[in-house]
């Protein structure tokens, strides 16, 4: 209970940073975890991995037996039913209630920081002024999280703390997750890693990034580093954080402001007394998060972290909350702490943060309305398509910031200069080197620009001149950025058809593989009659000619049945524009960058450059429908009608939109519905005409539908008869080996019959090779049948433990007869000295009658005397079995369609 927890805070100074002059608050009156997750693969990582060691005993359940306690799930649309139907969540539902709040309204693609301090801020204001007496656990979903680190946590809120501020660090994804697996794996349910166990695990994969921020470990540097480090020992590091997790936050009043990321601005606004706790020990606190190796390779570079050069970064970003972070250690320890030598490297880290310190720039960066956060709401509000302000199209597209104070002359006097030289985008003038291609498209829709009852629908997935200068908030421009609308169900947009009378598509040259889907998804939006204009923009650097090639490969993608092509077009360019358009580019990037230097430059060149870009678009700056080869274009545009009728609805055969329904439906998940969809098939009769039924639907309201695997779903799709066939083998073994203790399949695939084994043996622990099929086995993983899964050949190495059965159906036939011998001989090593393997096998004679997709995996197959002989080499007794469809028996061995062998005694 609260007093309980209370005196769980540690009592050494040492490793406890309080702070100055804590304002202590009564204890809170509830706990609210609030996790914002969306997209497939982050829902999944967060179900199996992240959730489920937050449900160790001393995280959430900890949460919900002080205090009354709330976790809200902040995901889409699309995600809501995956997350509802697994397990995991179930588990969740178990401890404390849980509630799913769709943002699909401030998801916009890759832009996550922005997203996650939106969702995070309004569920905080959701709460309305209970905010004030509830404990918010801001959570990430990709987190590894020790037990007891948020029991720890909430002990300090209730002890009177507003806020709680963590550090972590990043171990290497592909050489830390074997170990996890096999913690994943040996339970369905929470996972329970203390603290110097998973630092153990961690300490053995650190991340690149995280062994550049090392000060002592002179090799290699960040180039952009928010944390430092410095190695006390083998099983010790110590940290400096600048940018920190708010862990959790109480807040002191109800009128916030979010001028910048959540990690820079909640603490401050939110706690602004300071009332806010560092913690300062792994043993108290610990989380891990796993990262691809390359990542963030771009910013690591050979060499010492130097304070001066670090200090230029830091000055770019740091806020006031950000500087005083440093000056707090969080010691991460995987034994007993080494006191005397933590205090020589407190004594190192001081000295060299100091140092630091001294080259920062005097005056930090404010956390309201902080410079990183204005471009990213602005491209946010540029995404999400509502009009933007002066300053946020500037900054959407990456102009100068006039409005920062350090360069703000340099950045005015620039944008004067370009605008009056060259005029706004895309309204340009004739010797801007971009004026074909942006004229060219305005003269396209200037029947939307005319009639002002007509409605543009704007698709590309980054800002653009378009994108960013015609976008008014809806009420006749609309924007969708391409990738979450192809990822999304077509349905979701039902309310849109027929409402826009053209459509501006910008890709570039990599995204015109997706153009046939966009342009069948666009359609439907589209009334009768309207156009589209589909734009690439030719932006190589090299072979620049190669752009029309690239064209012309994509170009049958174009050709669809609901929108009939009325134009083609290349701009073309001579060398001469093409270079004029090179230099252009080139004196401006140098203006910004050096302005002593490439203003003069700029003012000298423009002339010249002006006169030669303007002669050339003049001789080249009309559209061809076509180019000799080696000829350049700097853009490609292809004008489309749409067509009435039934071809409007040629996005149902989407390929991606059938692989996604079959994905989901594989895993047990309906397909999206609208909300009003959703909510007329709950309110449906929900209960059988015969009651005795009612137990399906109560199975389903708990536990979901089960769904079958990968390789049963496709037997059951191809060939339904074979799965009884299949069933029926898995009965055989299962009472073959009835009442042993532990048991092991070897080539398991999906493991859909492994549970009428497991009704028969105390555990089955199954293996296959191939990691899709044990990640398939883990996505289907049901607490009431926990089946233990790992990733292993038997060709290189025995089982990692010894077994009292084996069992390994169709499996040798798959294995060359030069690997056959290993096969075998670790097989009989995995075995108890009284164990028993199982082995079934299509018979060689079968092979006359096998389907063509049988045939070329099965290049072993064996007769009942050939397989016998050999199996005897290991063994001292085989027992031979024939099968015909579901009947075993012990008839004549060439007529048999399947063969068990039943193995004893090894030799």
């Amino acid at each position: 209970m609260p007093g309980d927890l209370a005196r769980d805070v540690p009592s050494n100074p040492a490793l406890t940073d309080q702070p100055a002059a804590a304002l202590r608050r009564p204890p809170p009156k509830a706990v609210k975890c609030v996790v914002p997750v969306w997209g497939y693969g982050f829902v999944r990582q967060f179900l199996e991995v992240g959730l489920r060691t937050m449900l160790a005993p001393g995280n959430v359940p900890a949460l919900a037996a002080a205090l009354p306690c709330e976790f809200i799930l902040l995901t889409s649309l699309e995600d809501e039913p995956f997350l509802r139907l697994h397990p995991s969540f179930r588990a969740l539902s178990a401890v404390c209630p849980v509630d799913i709040r769709l943002i699909d309204h401030l998801i916009t693609g890759n832009n996550y920081s922005t997203t996650i301090t939106l969702a995070y801020a309004e569920a905080i204001r959701a709460a309305g002024p209970a905010m004030l007496d509830t404990c918010f656990f801001l959570l990430v979903s990709d987190y590894i999280v020790a037990d007891g680190s948020f029991g720890r946590a909430l002990a300090r809120v209730i002890a009177g703390a507003s806020g709680i501020l963590v550090g972590n660090f990043q171990v290497s994804l592909e050489d830390a997750l074997p170990w996890l697996e096999d913690q994943l794996g040996a339970t369905s349910g929470p996972v329970t890693l203390p603290p110097r166990q998973l630092l153990r695990w961690a300490f053995s994969h650190l991340h690149p990034a995280t062994v550049a921020n090392t000060v002592n470990y002179p090799l290699n540097k960040n180039l952009h580093t928010n944390r430092l480090f410095w190695r006390v020992d083998g099983e010790t590091l110590l940290g400096r954080f600048y940018l920190m997790h708010m862990l959790c936050i109480r807040p002191e009043l109800t009128d916030f402001v979010i001028g910048s990321s959540c990690d820079y601005s909640f603490i401050p606004e939110m706690c602004p007394s300071d009332n806010v706790e560092i913690i300062g020990d792994s043993d108290e606190y610990l989380v891990i998060e796993m990262q691809p190796r390359d990542h963030e390779s771009s910013a690591l570079r050979p060499g010492r972290l130097r304070p001066k050069p670090l200090a230029r970064t830091l000055s770019e970003w740091t806020t006031a909350r950000h500087r005083q972070n440093a000056g707090h250690s969080v010691l991460f320890h995987a034994g007993e702490v080494p006191q005397a030598l933590v205090a020589e490297t407190e004594q190192a880290a001081e000295s060299f943060l100091a140092a630091v310190q001294q080259n920062l720039r005097r005056k930090p960066k404010p956390h309201r309305n902080h410079p990183y956060w204005r471009g990213a709401i602005a491209a946010h509000h540029e995404a999400k398509g509502r009009k933007l302000s002066e300053d946020e199209w500037r900054l959407v597209l990456g102009l100068p910031d006039p409005s920062n104070s350090e360069s703000w002359f340099h950045a005015w006097l620039m944008e004067r200069i370009r605008f009056f030289l060259f005029g706004r985008p895309p309204n340009v003038r004739l010797w801007h080197p971009r004026f074909p291609d942006f004229h060219f498209v305005l003269t396209r829709l200037q029947r939307f620009f005319d009639d002002p009852r007509q409605r543009l629908l704007l698709v590309s997935d980054i800002p653009t001149i378009f994108t960013a200068s015609l976008i008014d908030g809806g009420e006749r421009t609309m924007r969708i950025r391409q990738s979450p609308f192809l990822k999304s169900p077509a349905e979701i947009y039902k309310p849109l058809f027929d409402s826009f009378d053209a459509c501006l598509i910008e890709v570039t040259e990599g995204e015109m593989r997706h153009c046939d889907e966009v342009i069948d998804r666009v359609v439907p939006l589209l009334k009768p009659g309207a156009t589209i204009i589909v734009v690439v923009y030719n932006k190589r650097q090299s072979d620049v000619a190669g752009f029309t090639y690239s064209v012309a490969a994509h170009s049958p993608r174009l050709l669809r049945p609901a929108a009939t092509a009325v134009g083609i077009h290349f701009m073309p360019a001579s060398r001469v524009r093409w270079d004029v358009l090179r230099v252009m580019v080139a004196v401006a990037r140098e203006a910004n960058r050096n302005p002593l230097l490439g203003i003069p430059l700029l003012l000298a060149s423009s002339g010249f450059l002006m006169i030669g870009a303007m002669v050339s678009n003049l001789l080249q700056g009309r559209p061809k429908p076509s180019l000799r080869p080696g000829r350049i274009a700097t853009s490609f545009v292809m004008e489309l009608r749409v067509e009435a009728g039934a071809a409007r609805e040629t996005y149902k055969y989407s390929a991606n939109r059938l692989t996604r329904q079959q994905q989901r439906r594989r895993l047990g998940v309906p397909d999206a519905m609208l909300p009003a969809e959703r909510s007329s098939t709950a309110a449906a009769g929900d209960t059988t005409r015969e009651p005795q039924y009612n137990r399906g639907l109560e199975l389903r309201d708990a536990f979901g539908l089960t769904s079958l695997g990968l390789m049963t779903n496709q037997v059951y799709h191809d060939d339904p008869r074979r799965l009884a066939i299949l069933l029926a083998r898995y009965k055989f073994v299962a009472k073959m080996l009835s009442g042993k203790k532990i048991v092991a399949e070897l080539g398991c695939g999906d493991a859909f019959g492994t549970r009428i084994v497991m009704q028969e043996v105390e555990k089955v622990v199954a293996y296959d090779f191939d990691p899709v099929f044990i990640q398939d086995i883990r996505a289907r993983r049901d607490p009431r049948w926990p089946l233990e899964t790992h990733v292993h050949d038997i060709i290189l190495d025995i089982l990692p433990g010894e077994y009292d059965g084996i069992y390994s159906l169709d499996v040798i036939e798959h294995i060359s007869r030069a690997d056959e011998h290993a096969y075998l001989a670790n097989l009989r090593g995995s075995l108890t000295q009284d164990g028993v393997l199982i082995i079934g096998s299509p018979s060689l004679e079968s092979q006359l009658h096998a389907s063509p997709q049988s045939k070329e995996g099965h290049i072993n197959c064996k007769s009942g005397a050939e397989l016998k002989t050999l199996l005897e080499k290991y063994f001292s007794n085989v027992f031979l079995f024939s099968m015909n469809d579901e009947v075993v028996h012990t008839g004549f061995y060439p007529m048999a369609h399947y063969l068990f062998a039943i193995c004893c005694g090894k030799k």
